[in-house]
């Protein structure tokens, strides 16, 4: 029991010192040592202990008025100790709690953003129907693809813009449970990251390949790419990487993107 008093007292007196500076030590010292004998007093005579202190409050030794001042405020914390650390424990506790509401909140508005306005979304690049894709065409549904791709890249994760315009092993990459998606959502509300999209360019390469119903292509895309965490910036990317896109023409007559695939290790693929 005396060991824990001691635990108790030094703890109030690292407390009670920590801006004293340079004297910092010293004086936690002296208010260890003075305040079992303080709080004794305080319960047998506690006039005689006011008189005593305010005494030494009035003191011209700056120290003797230090050491008043700090028995002053130690007393009551060194008494209801444990009172105290129960107060610190629910602030503590109440401050996380609202803290995981705010961050679920904000989660929340991320996910809700622009929905009124995400299915609703047109394709403005409307390929021929009648006829396999030009290498400008093909850019140009690429280009269009990287302009869409915000929209199930990134809160609101809306499955049907990656409809509008994937198809095959990309859109089934970015759907499917536990997919890419999947994925994104989940690194929002357990870490609060989730990505926005700058300026994107795309540059034709040299390989390109054209049937009534398939398109293959190589390109170097650079997009910059903002990473967030709750609503502050951490880091952005703009490196340049060099893709084959595969573009199937569906049984409607309609061209979407079907397969991406990074040619990093082939340098500037011309």
């Amino acid at each position: 029991m005396q060991d824990s008093k001691q635990r108790e007292f030094k703890i109030v007196a690292w407390f009670l010192t920590l801006n004293a500076g340079s004297n910092r030590k010293r004086y936690r010292k002296i208010i260890n040592g003075l305040l079992p004998e303080a709080i004794a007093q305080d319960r047998v005579n506690k006039d005689s202990l006011k008189f005593v202190l305010e005494k030494w409050l009035k003191a011209s030794d700056n120290d003797i008025q230090t050491i008043s001042k700090l028995l002053n405020r130690g007393i009551p914390l060194a008494k209801y100790f444990w009172v105290w650390i129960w107060i610190l424990g629910v602030i503590i506790i109440g401050s996380l709690f609202l803290l995981n509401s705010s961050r679920s909140n904000q989660d929340s508005s991320l996910l809700k953003n622009q929905s009124s306005n995400s299915s609703t979304v047109e394709i403005s690049f409307n390929p021929p129907k009648n006829r396999t894709l030009t290498k400008s065409e093909s850019v140009a549904l690429i280009n269009e693809y990287l302009q869409r791709k915000e929209s199930f890249y990134a809160p609101p994760f809306d499955p049907e813009i990656a409809t509008s315009i994937t198809t095959g092993k990309l859109l089934e990459d970015i759907t499917k449970p536990g997919g890419v998606i999947d994925s994104l959502k989940q690194e929002l509300e357990q870490h609060g990251k989730y990505y926005r999209f700058g300026q994107r360019k795309i540059e034709p390469l040299d390989y390109f390949y054209a049937s009534d119903s398939l398109v293959r292509i190589d390109v170097r895309v650079t997009e910059e790419v903002f990473i967030y965490e709750y609503d502050s910036l951490k880091s952005t990317q703009d490196t340049p990487t060099n893709y084959i896109f595969t573009l199937n023409k569906l049984e409607d007559g309609n061209w979407k993107i079907a397969d991406r695939e990074s040619h990093e290790n082939l340098g500037d693929g011309e």
